[in-house]
């Protein structure tokens, strides 16, 4: 098993199916969703990082930040199954 960690800008449309996988499995998809939405997201957030387990992205996270002085955390999420492993 190969773990890796990296930060995205724009990702492609497989790596957006996966990350709405993930965004589903956390329960944080919604009926105003969509991929082009989704797109949006990663492309203007500050620090877009997924985690990657054998090529699949099981994990993301998401910073917001002002680029200078303060950020934060604004979604953390892994697949249920690859929840405390």
């Amino acid at each position: 098993m190969s773990l890796k960690i990296k930060a995205i800008k724009n990702p492609n449309i497989n790596q957006l199916n996966q990350i709405k996988d993930i965004y589903i499995d956390a329960g944080w998809w919604y009926d105003y969703d969509n991929i082009k939405r989704l797109q949006k997201i990663v492309k203007k957030t500050y620090l877009f990082i997924i985690a990657e387990l054998d090529g699949k992205i099981v994990g993301m996270a998401r910073v917001i930040s002002d680029g200078v002085n303060d950020a934060y955390i604004q979604d953390y999420a892994v697949k249920k199954k690859f929840r405390k492993h």
